[in-house]
């Protein structure tokens, strides 16, 4: 883990146990001031496993979208999710974005509250990693074109 979260690529590459080992619960987690009043996330929580997300400052990469797998969470829900028809930490979108340059901001924590644990989100990221390949060719092959 780097900093604040995992990177949605060294996720893809570590072993369950080595995230498993950094999720955090309430006492623990950056965020619990924020979520205990409410405020902070960005607005939307996903309802198939409660995952959420807010912008978070770091020294090093300027601000990240730290992305909270946590069922538990208490982030105000003000709308649902109108960029995804489907969660991304759930179908796997979130390597998509990733392995595309649209995620190197993302960052992943685990947490003890999670819906769903470490290697199962793993597994379903890694199914993705080919259809996020493709993508990312395709569009390579396009930017070509012009």
């Amino acid at each position: 883990m780097k900093e604040l979260g995992w990177r949605i690529g060294d996720m893809l590459h570590a072993r369950p146990e080595s995230i498993q080992r950094t999720a955090v619960d309430c006492g623990t987690c950056p965020v619990s001031l924020q979520c205990i009043v409410g405020r902070g996330g960005n607005g939307w929580r996903f309802e198939c496993c409660g995952a959420t997300a807010l912008e978070v400052p770091v020294e090093d990469d300027g601000r990240v979208l730290l992305i909270v797998d946590c069922a538990n969470n208490r982030f105000e829900q003000r709308e649902r999710a109108p960029d995804f028809d489907t969660c991304p930490l759930c179908s796997g979108d979130i390597v998509k974005s990733d392995i595309n340059d649209m995620g190197g901001h993302h960052r992943y924590l685990p947490t003890v509250h999670a819906q769903h644990g470490v290697a199962v989100r793993q597994a379903q990221w890694r199914k993705t990693v080919p259809e996020a390949l493709d993508l990312k060719k395709r569009v390579a092959e396009r930017n070509k074109q012009k």
